[in-house]
């Protein structure tokens, strides 16, 4: 089996750490962290450069995975505790579904993103409830008329959620422009940490061929 370089990346320590392995499937990659003192207990396996999640051990590890315009060898998983909340702070995936089917937002979802909203990243589902929270509600005029009238309520958008959802609208736009080469690598990472969305990983040993930019782009999908 062929070595090759894979960068693991933890949520928990906040380390980036490279590891020459011969790994064919998850259940050998996890033989290999045991060798290099990585915890994955009780975490969930993302892979960057093929924007997957693998969850069976004998399941086969991606290779001449496409990545900017070449192909790679070089993977890169992100560990995360299985329930974390997603990265603004505010809800777990299972709590965006359970407001999602409460409000019937379901049909509304699938216009917007052209998709089920099972299928939609945990940003974009935060983004679209953000938005809608922040929508001026109807009302009925309780005024006796021959017609009811429809009257928006002047309901003040609190400043701090009106903020927050520019903050996760220009995330999302960095990484799309970033991923598809139109800003830089600097611009990206300058970006991200003026938004304080970019993670600084800790390098632990032989550093990664993959910047923190690089990783930041690659697992929004994961919405953490």
């Amino acid at each position: 089996m062929e070595h090759r370089k894979i960068t693991v990346v933890s949520t928990q320590t906040q380390k980036k750490t490279v590891i020459d392995t011969d790994a064919e499937t998850l259940g050998d990659l996890k033989v290999a962290l045991d060798g290099a003192g990585i915890c994955y207990r009780d975490m969930t396996f993302y892979e960057g450069t093929s924007r997957t999640e693998i969850t069976d051990d004998k399941a086969l590890l991606p290779r001449e995975v496409p990545y900017k315009g070449t192909t790679t060898n070089e993977l890169v998983f992100m560990l995360t505790n299985s329930n974390k909340k997603i990265r603004s702070g505010s809800k777990s995936r299972e709590e965006l579904y359970e407001e999602i089917q409460k409000g019937k937002m379901q049909n509304e979802i699938k216009v917007r993103f052209g998709k089920n909203y099972t299928l939609c990243t945990n940003r974009d589902l935060e983004l679209f409830l953000l938005a809608k929270e922040n929508t001026p509600k109807a009302k009925i005029n309780t005024t006796p008329t021959n017609t009811a009238q429809m009257v928006v309520e002047n309901k003040p958008v609190e400043p701090n959620k009106d903020i927050e959802v520019v903050k996760i609208a220009l995330n999302i736009l960095t990484k799309a422009l970033y991923r598809n080469g139109d800003i830089s690598n600097d611009t990206a990472g300058t970006v991200f940490k003026l938004l304080n969305k970019g993670i600084i990983y800790k390098e632990d040993g032989e550093p990664s061929p993959y910047s923190d930019t690089d990783i930041e782009a690659m697992f929004d999908f994961v919405g953490l």
